[in-house]
Order: C-alpha cells, then structure tokens, then sequence
C-alpha cells in the first residue's frame, strides 16, 4: 500500500514538473512515466490516463481540505472550509489554471462537477429543503462555482483567497438582504 502511493506520488510529481516546460495537452503518459524513471505499465496499474492523474492529485489535496459532514457545520466553519480550498488552489494556481484549460470528458472540471454535486445538494437541502435540491439546482449552482473558480484561477493576476471571499459574501450579504427587502415591499 505504502509503495502504490510513493509511485503515484511520484507520478504526480513528474507531470507537475512537466507542466512547468510544456502545456498539458502535449505532454503523454510516455513524458510523465521517463521523467521518474516508471514503465508505463505502473502507470496504467494506477491510472487510466493523464487526466485520472490530475483528478487524483486533486482529489488527495481536496481530502484534506474538506469536511465531510457539512449540514451540522457552522457558517464560519463552512467559509473557513471554503477559504482553505482556495487558499489551496491559489498556492498552486499554475498547476490548476492549466489544467482547467482542458475541457471534455475526464477534464478536471468535469470532476469537480462530479465530487461538488453531492457537497451543493447537501448544502441546498440544508438551507432551502427538499423541493430545492432538485438535480436542475444542483447542476445550475455547480456550473456557477466551477466557472467562477476558472474565471478567479485564469486571470493574468488573481485576486487572493480573502479578497475573493470578501468579494463573494459581500455581494451575497448585500443582493440577498436588498432582494428581501424588496420583495417585502412588495407584499404590503
């Protein structure tokens, strides 16, 4: 066991180096695999291709970051979660904004709809109930988050974790508090 994760660590060490020389679309399993001195047959044991290793290395980060049962979870333990997933993207921005370049099936972004779904309709459900964790919901606010990780991420010069958290509770204290007070205008 303690082999299978040096050997993908190394994995993961050899394509990060090499997204420092080239664009992740040029590099193949053959780079990765002579660049830690690896056979692409211990490659394929622990991957299924250069993407899954990107998805993996995310995933392994991502882990640490996060708590898994988020309904019983304060706000402040909620943005503090928040702030150190993208304290964490933006210490390794060079790496993720190249590969969040990269779009289509097994993309980094494809994944992180997929492992974001269940966290977003947890959290829907826990502040807007059942009706509203509907699958639509859930796909339009998981769209929503990635996009606005990429724009942050892909910017020449990004703004930094507690700017972008500072920006984002502020429009959301703000919007939300204005569209409430117009909507009781309203009903009287």
């Amino acid at each position: 066991m303690a082999e299978s994760i040096i050997t993908r660590n190394a994995l993961a060490q050899a394509l990060r180096d090499l997204m420092e020389e080239k664009p992740f679309e040029r590099i193949s399993v053959t780079d990765i695999c002579e660049r830690c001195g690896m056979n692409r047959k211990s490659f394929y044991y622990h991957f299924r291709d250069k993407y899954d290793l990107v998805n993996w290395i995310f995933d392994r980060d991502f882990i640490k970051l996060i708590r898994s049962d988020l309904e019983d979870v304060s706000v402040s333990d909620q943005l503090k979660s928040i702030r150190d997933f993208c304290d964490y993207l933006y210490e390794n921005r060079r790496f993720y904004g190249k590969v969040l370049r990269v779009k289509g099936q097994n993309s980094l972004a494809e994944h992180l709809q997929k492992i974001g779904k269940p966290i977003i309709r947890q959290r829907i459900y826990h502040i807007a109930g059942e009706d509203y964790a509907d699958d639509f919901t859930v796909e339009i606010v998981g769209d929503a988050c990635i996009l606005a990780v990429e724009k942050w991420l892909l910017q020449k010069d990004p703004m930094t974790p507690d700017e972008l958290i500072g920006k984002l509770t502020e429009v959301i204290r703000r919007s939300t508090g204005r569209l409430y007070h117009e909507m009781e205008l309203e009903h009287h």
